[in-house]
Parts: structure tokens; sequence; C-alpha cells
């Protein structure tokens, strides 16, 4: 099973696409936690009607306590074999979690990360190339500014035992920075999988 984790804040007019794209995954074992971190808007009753319908939502409500207390929230109710991360305001392909799996399971990767892209494409496509690498074959200096590997967390299935123990730091601004470092030392062998499957928005003000 894949646990998707997805802090909500305050994401009203953008939350349901971000769920639908989950709802409709090639892969359906799948265990979706919805953080709501104290939103003020519609996003409580938005996550609460999802998960009425749908056995494979978990919603879990708190207090505002940032990105990275939403994160460690559900990282702690994941029950997920692998994790993966969406942020609220984005939408994946709906063979995202499919091919990742596929791309995983094929030489039993402790990390997968696709490519991204701002505006989603429906074209069909066929499954990407691959490149792989250990750890020390990519230095600090290329995880931080390629343009796949980079230090977010939202392109990438994780084994599970590889993040088990490292909590987002709270109180940090990309708090993914302090996060990704230390994940990555723990790998012997991730791959690269040369398709945009992650849509990522890039929203005014943000």
């Amino acid at each position: 099973m894949v646990s998707v984790i997805i802090p909500v804040y305050n994401r009203e007019t953008l939350i349901e696409r971000c769920i639908d794209s989950l709802q409709r995954q090639d892969y359906t074992d799948i265990e979706i936690i919805l953080v709501d971190d104290g939103s003020t808007d519609g996003c409580r009753e938005i996550c609460d009607e999802y998960a009425a319908r749908d056995g494979r939502i978990t919603v879990i409500h708190k207090e505002n306590g940032g990105l990275s207390s939403a994160r460690n929230a559900g990282l702690e109710q994941a029950e997920g074999d692998f994790i993966s991360f969406l942020d609220s305001d984005d939408w994946i392909h709906p063979q995202f979690l499919e091919l990742m799996l596929r791309t995983q399971q094929a030489k039993d990767y402790d990390l997968v990360i696709c490519d991204h892209q701002r505006v989603y494409e429906s074209a069909p496509f066929q499954h990407g190339d691959v490149s792989v690498f250990t750890p020390r074959e990519l230095n600090l200096e290329d995880i931080y500014r390629h343009h796949q590997t980079k230090s977010c967390v939202w392109n990438k299935l994780y084994r599970r035992e590889m993040i088990d123990g490292i909590p987002f730091e709270k109180g940090k601004y990309h708090e993914d920075d302090f996060w990704t470092y230390q994940v990555f030392d723990r790998m012997e062998k991730l791959v690269l999988v040369d398709k945009p499957l992650y849509n990522y928005l890039q929203r005014g003000g943000s």
C-alpha cells in the first residue's frame, strides 16, 4: 500500500482537484491522509465530505502548526509500505503511482523521482527513460540544483523505512531542505523517471 500525505490549509478552491487526482489513479491500493492544519475556510468540510464517500481517505484535524507539523502528523498516521507527499494546490497524472511503483519494483530502488510540470498534459505517453544513481554519485550540489531531484518532497515515492525516524523540523522556511539531505544519506540507489507526472502550481503571492 502507498500512503499519500496531503497537508491542507485554506485551499478550498484547489483541494478538490488535488484529491480527485488521487481518486483517479490507475493504482488503487492507496491510503489518502488529509491533514487539515487548522483551516479557516471550507477545507474542513470538504475533507470530511470526501472521507465520507471514500473509505481510503482519513482526515486529521489539528490546530495550525505549519507545513512541517502537518506532514509529521500524516507520517504518524501512515500505514503504507511506501510514502508520497502531495501539496494541496497541486495534482498528479493518473499513472503517477502505477509508474512510480513499477519503476521501484524493477530493481527494488529506495527512492523514485519523477519530473514535474506546471501545465497538465492529457496526451497519452509511454513509460519514461530512467537514470539510476547512488546518493554519492549525486552530490549535494547536484541534488539541490537538478531539475528533478531538487530538495522538494512532492515528486517522489519513498520506501517507508528510508524516512522512518526523520521528522520535518518545525518553524523552518523551506523545511524540505532540512529533511531531504537526511533521507538521501540513507539510500543506496535512487532512480529518476523522465516523465512529468506531477503538476506543480505556481500561485501569485505564494
